[in-house]
């Protein structure tokens, strides 16, 4: 099979990620779409996207990312969500800042965020709507994934986001902590009606969304050392 010239190769993936449905500017326009076009709220189209539209609000309020914009749509390879993160606010002050050693992953050198000019990363965020745990299978697929999405030389500040309502199983947290990808898995309550005489298709009666859970592999770690993302943003969980 004749092989395409990488250049032109990243200029098709380039175009064929682009999103192609209807964009929204949040939950509350979502929901009136849904409305207006008959969308039953218990389908999964709802469902998968009220929770993509909700961890795109959350993780912009409440961990200050940026420029999070919404993929959607058969063409978008895994990514729900895409934007920045500016982790320089988790830089510690010079009273705490200690010495650490060059972290190391699989017996390689890994150059901290902290050490580079800038701290402001890409995300790659995909949302897991499930009611179940995830698997190691989740996993390698949440990395093939990756591997597509991301060259090799932007892998060292392009992070994967997975938000899902449920947690790790113990295989998936081994197969998230075996790969060379920066892999952080959020756990984020889903939307629920407040009351069962809350209306189907008025966001003010929903509630969720609190941020139970917040958890790096071992490559991101190593990429975070000297930052306290981590310390901080568990405070933050309920």
């Amino acid at each position: 099979m004749q092989r395409l010239p990488r250049l032109l190769f990243l200029q098709i993936r380039s175009k064929s990620t682009k999103s192609i449905t209807p964009q929204f500017i949040g939950l509350a326009s979502y929901f009136k779409y849904a409305e207006s076009t008959n969308l039953r709220t218990d389908t999964t189209t709802f469902v998968g996207t009220s929770y993509e539209l909700l961890v795109q609000r959350q993780l912009t309020s409440i961990l200050q990312m940026k420029k999070l914009e919404h993929m959607g749509g058969s063409f978008d390879y895994g990514i729900d969500l895409k934007g920045k993160w500016d982790l320089s606010p988790y830089k510690p002050t010079s009273q705490e800042q200690e010495v650490l050693p060059i972290p190391v992953f699989k017996g390689k050198k890994i150059k901290p965020i902290i050490s580079k000019k800038s701290q402001i990363i890409d995300v790659l965020i995909q949302c897991k709507n499930h009611s179940v745990k995830l698997t190691a299978k989740h996993i390698r697929e949440i990395s093939g994934i990756y591997n597509f999405s991301v060259t090799s030389v932007k892998r060292s500040k392009t992070f994967m986001i997975v938000c899902s309502p449920t947690i790790l199983t113990p295989q998936g947290i081994t197969q998230m902590n075996a790969v060379d990808i920066p892999i952080i898995y959020i756990w984020l309550e889903k939307l629920r009606k407040k009351s069962i005489d809350s209306k189907e298709y008025d966001i003010e009666g929903y509630e969720g969304g609190q941020l139970k859970g917040f958890y790096c592999n071992d490559f991101a770690t190593c990429l975070l050392q000297g930052l306290n993302v981590e310390a901080d943003i568990q405070l933050l969980c309920e």
